[in-house]
Formats: C-alpha cells, structure tokens, sequence
C-alpha cells in the first residue's frame, strides 16, 4: 500500500515538473532590497528567491549590455519602466538569464533601433516596448510564450518578428499599427491572440496563421497589403472585422472547418473571390450574420483545395 503511494506521490511530481518546464514561473517573489546599484551602474532590486531585477540605469547611454548578475545575484527581469522614455538608448543586448520584460519596462524609448532578447525571455509584458517608433529589429526571442497587449503597439518601424515554436498567447494589440511588418509566420502550437493583435499592419503581405483555431475580432483589420489568406484546416471561427478594410483581399481560401464567420469579417475586401474546401450546402451551413450580406457579393468557387504557402 505504501510503495502504491509513494508511486502516485512520484508520477504526480513529476507531472508537475514537466508542466512548469514547458511553462513560464509567474511567482510573484518579495523584494528585499532595492535602489541598490551595481559598479557598471545599473540599479536593481534583489528578491527572496536571491535574483535580482534591473529598475534602471545611473547614467543613461546610447548601448546598454545588461549584465548576467550583478552584485552576486542572477539577473531574471527588467522590471516595470526601467528604461521608459530613456531618449539615449539606440542598441540594448539582455542576458540569457533574464526570462521577463515587465510591463513598459522600455516604453517611449524613442530612439531604441535594435533589442537582442538574448534568447532566454518567455514573457513580454503590456507595453514592454510601445511605441518604440524607431525598432526595427528584435532578435533573441527563442523561448517566447506570451506577448502581453499592446506589447509592440506603435512600433512603426519594425517590418520582421520571429514568433518561435514556443509561442502560446499574443494579447490585444500586441503589434498594432506596427505599419512595416511585412509578415507574420504563427507557429502550429499557438493557443490564441488577442482582439486587433495585428490591427493596421498595413505593409504586412504574407500570414500564416499556424495553429490558431480562432481568429479574434479585428485582428487583421485594415492590413491593406494582404492579399492572400488561407483559412486553413483546424480553424473554426473568424471574428467580427477580423479582415475589415483590408482591400487588397483577392483570394480568401476557406477550410471546411470554419463554422462561424462574425459581422463584416471581410467588410471593404471589394477584390475578395472565395474558395471553399466543402460543397455548396455546407457552405451555406456556415454560421453568420444575416444582415451581414458582404459573403454573398463575392464569387465562391466550391471544393477547392487549399494551397500550401
């Protein structure tokens, strides 16, 4: 009896062992200290757990190399508005030991052009990086899991994002208006993003939505370069206004799992023909609006193979 517990006892530790590896620790830790400030100069706060988080910087400078530890203790977040509306900072490089970017933790950092995530980040906070207008390049987002709201929002010059296989959540807004993004590649494993995730992305030419089942409300709104989407199979709803206005819109190829398709999904795509995996019933089966006549303008051509990108 014994052996049979100790059994139950070992196989759930381990279950939770594998689940917070594949996870991201989002315990909340005392702070101990803080306002201290290292020799290079960075100030920082330690935690119960002995990690500490940079609060900011002593004297402001063009490059900014966050270091592993300082005064003895691993560095694991930049926190909360460390560097918010620092003018000086053009090229930031973060150790591999940093796992979150609190919340507008670079916001406002007007002349920011490159961040180098070093490779070990899995959360970015809301408005980590909002309009940071002069970013153009973000690397090192190998072990990414969330990307809270309003995340890039703003960020007017960044035209590439690597989202890695790691990837679940992209929240609300997270790169509006990022206006020279020019391709967005969703891995298979991505759980969900947020409504306008990637509103008035308006260079944007190439979308892969991965793994998603369900296109949120506005999420491709007036991306007016877009000109090809493909509904692939395992989607299942697309929201209201998710491709509004985006007029470029000339073929739209839809999967026999699309069930519902929300309010004006593809309002002002005046371009758009449809084709449709299923049969002409089935199609006609789909759930919609029905004072939502844009659907029925469009030429639909039925069981049509969806091409791979």
């Amino acid at each position: 009896m014994k052996k049979g517990c100790f059994f139950i006892l070992l196989l759930l530790c381990v279950l939770t062992l594998s689940a917070c590896a594949g996870g991201f620790d989002d315990t909340e830790y005392a702070i101990v200290s803080k306002g201290n400030v290292s020799e290079d100069g960075f100030i920082y706060s330690v935690y119960e757990n002995k990690t500490a988080a940079i609060t900011g910087i002593k004297t402001p400078d063009a490059i900014v190399t966050v270091p592993e530890k300082v005064g003895g203790y691993t560095v694991v977040e930049i926190a909360s508005e460390a560097f918010r509306d620092d003018e000086m900072l053009q090229l930031l490089t973060l150790p591999k030991t940093v796992t979150k970017i609190s919340e507008s933790a670079f916001s406002g950092c007007s002349a920011l052009i490159k961040a180098d995530l070093g490779g070990g980040v899995k959360k970015i906070e809301a408005s980590a990086f909002y309009d940071c207008e002069y970013l153009c390049e973000v690397v090192g987002t190998d072990s990414l899991i969330y990307i809270d709201e309003v995340a890039f929002y703003a960020c007017t010059s960044l035209a590439r994002f690597s989202f890695p296989e790691s990837i679940k959540t992209i929240g609300n807004e997270a790169f509006g208006t990022c206006i020279a993004l020019t391709e967005v590649a969703l891995p298979e494993k991505i759980e969900s993003i947020g409504n306008a995730a990637f509103s008035y992305c308006s260079a944007l030419t190439r979308l892969d939505l991965g793994g998603l089942e369900r296109i949120p409300d506005k999420a491709f709104l007036r991306c007016t370069s877009l000109g090809r989407v493909i509904l692939k199979d395992g989607i299942t709803e697309v929201g209201a206004q998710a491709f509004r206005g985006c007029d470029r819109l000339f073929d739209l190829y839809v999967s026999k799992s699309v069930k519902k398709i929300g309010s004006a999904a593809f309002s002002s795509c005046p371009e758009m023909k449809i084709r449709y995996e299923g049969s002409e019933t089935a199609w006609d089966s789909i759930e919609r609006s029905k004072d939502d006549l844009e659907l029925a303008v469009h030429y639909v051509q039925f069981k049509q193979k969806l091409d791979k990108e």
